[in-house]
């Protein structure tokens, strides 16, 4: 019985590829189920040599205010029409992206690869080249994100003329990956730059390039990118590097003052509420706009409420409190004391806030003032002034 249900299943698999069969029915009942071979061969290809990434690297997208030193000028092949700098945002090896720090902007990016074949100067048609990028195994603290490695994208890579791919790889005026930023690109089996960009020059070689986009929050770290190389679509090489989206604390705020009114007791808290709208600047809000976590710290001044003496303590006469979010409540959140007399000048520091701010996080802060004296006559205006700064970190994941 073994040996008939093997060729039947044979003749089976044999008319699925060879054309169409005979139909055939099956009666399913309730809480059965149906189960279908499949099957497919893998193409042939007529190439007998192997196909070779020799050379692989990422560069971004020229923008004013980076800080590198050269850059490539306009190209002209495929769709890179833009100038692209071939060098990246720091002098360690391999590409170190620099997110902008503004949530309206987000950070373009080439992925380059030079691939080798012999066949590539006669039927440059039968080569496809595309990237994978994975995120990297980092996450924040929301449940949308927890990336992990998760794969962000896959991208085409398109060819270079010869002109193009020596100018950006190999011979630029100054502007090249070879002489600009050596370290950038990563090579593979020791293959040097003389031998590849002769290889390019004789079209043995190809450049092939790919556009994509990191957000501006993509959280920090290392980017795994692959290149993926296939002839005739069946003989297939892969060549992978990482590519470092450095940390950035960036965040901002639609608010200018704090304004407490003129019913503020003394000992009684008074409060300024927030919202999560960045359109309301009488109710403080903050958005992350960098890619990390961010822990918040105020620091304020006195506003000229000035100390006061108690047993040869000197003892200040206002108080603040400061939350981010709707947690913990007035009553269990921590007061702190001004960091300075004012006018001298507020330097960093302060109170550490509570909670911490997610990427790319809205949320709204509130403010609360505990006046113990008000050491001038009634109506007396008092002012001053607050700074928040941040610190930033990313979690690795499990």
């Amino acid at each position: 019985m073994k040996k008939v249900i093997s060729i039947c299943l044979l003749v089976a698999m044999s008319a699925m590829f060879a054309g169409p069969a005979l139909a055939t029915t099956t009666q399913v009942g309730a809480g059965d189920t149906h189960s279908a071979a499949t099957g497919l061969t893998q193409p042939s290809t007529s190439s007998t040599s192997p196909i070779i990434v020799k050379a692989k690297w990422e560069m971004r997208e020229e923008r004013s205010g980076d800080c590198v030193d050269s850059r490539v000028g306009n190209w002209t092949s495929a769709a890179y029409t833009n100038g692209w700098w071939s060098e990246d945002n720091f002098v360690a090896d391999g590409a170190q992206l620099m997110p902008s720090g503004d949530n309206t902007i987000d950070t373009n990016y080439a992925v380059c690869a030079v691939v080798a074949h012999p066949d590539l100067k006669n039927n440059l048609s039968r080569f496809s080249v595309s990237a994978d990028i994975n995120y990297p195994n980092v996450h924040g603290i929301g449940t949308t994100k927890q990336f992990c490695g998760q794969r962000i994208t896959e991208i085409d890579l398109s060819a270079l003329s010869v002109a193009d791919g020596l100018k950006l790889a190999c011979s630029g005026a100054g502007d090249n990956v070879m002489t600009s930023d050596p370290g950038l690109a990563t090579r593979y089996s020791n293959y040097t730059w003389s031998d590849i960009c002769e290889e390019i020059s004789q079209q043995e070689a190809v450049v092939f390039c790919g556009i994509s986009t990191l957000s501006y929050e993509a959280p920090a770290g290392d980017y795994a990118v692959t290149a993926i190389a296939t002839v005739d679509g069946a003989q297939q090489v892969t060549a992978a590097n990482n590519m470092n989206y450095l940390p950035l604390v960036a965040f901002k705020t639609d608010f200018t003052s704090v304004l407490y009114g003129n019913n503020v007791l003394i000992g009684n808290l008074a409060t300024v509420g927030g919202d999560t709208s960045m359109t309301t600047p009488l109710a403080p809000t903050v958005q992350e706009t960098g890619n990390e976590v961010l822990t918040l710290h105020v620091a304020q001044d006195d506003m000229g409420f000035d100390q006061r003496t108690v047993n040869n303590t000197p003892i200040w006469n206002v108080h603040y409190k400061t939350r981010l979010g709707s947690t913990p409540l007035w009553a269990s959140l921590a007061t702190y004391d001004p960091s300075v007399k004012k006018p001298n000048a507020i330097i960093g520091g302060g109170y550490t806030l509570d909670n911490m701010l997610d990427l790319s996080e809205t949320q709204k802060l509130d403010f609360g003032i505990l006046v113990d004296k008000y050491p001038y006559a009634p109506g007396t205006p008092y002012s001053g002034s607050l700074v928040i700064t941040a610190t930033g970190q990313i979690y690795p994941c499990n």
